[in-house]
């Protein structure tokens, strides 16, 4: 079996990323970076708290099976996604918070990349959203929901 160095020097088999020790430590940090975000930076927080929110959600998840659909059809890769996501942002048009045809159920990853093309603005955001109400369109037609 090939084996790797871990951050903290514990030798550690190579498709692990962390030790335990350093994995522990690792999601207790994301843990409380995503608590003081949650608390101080989140916008529409409200929003995001809620039970109608949570709920919605959960309906999102169950609408694409769970899967990140844009790493489906991107990538060709089959992956568990984590996350709602608003394709048209909240602050563009309020009244599409509770539509569940404008999220998207994505992994962190996924969500990340989007946003980054979100940040050039102009048409490489208009181009973003229309990728994803296209593939939402698409996996909606490949297995008839």
């Amino acid at each position: 079996m090939l084996m790797k160095q871990c951050r903290c020097g514990k030798i550690i088999p190579l498709g692990i990323k962390y030790c335990d020790k350093c994995k522990q430590i690792s999601e207790r940090n994301k843990s409380e970076r995503n608590k003081f975000y949650d608390e101080n930076l989140r916008k529409n927080k409200n929003t995001y708290g809620s039970k109608r929110w949570k709920q919605l959600s959960i309906l999102c998840s169950n609408k694409f099976n769970g899967m990140d659909i844009y790493k489906l059809y991107k990538y060709g890769i089959i992956k568990q996604g984590e996350l709602s996501h608003h394709v048209i942002e909240i602050n563009e048009d309020e009244s599409k918070i509770y539509d569940i045809d404008n999220l998207i159920w994505l992994t962190d990853g996924s969500h990340k990349e989007i946003h980054k093309e979100y940040r050039k603005g102009g048409q490489a955001k208009i181009n973003m959203q229309d990728y994803l109400f296209k593939i939402i369109e698409r996996y909606i037609e490949d297995y008839e929901i």
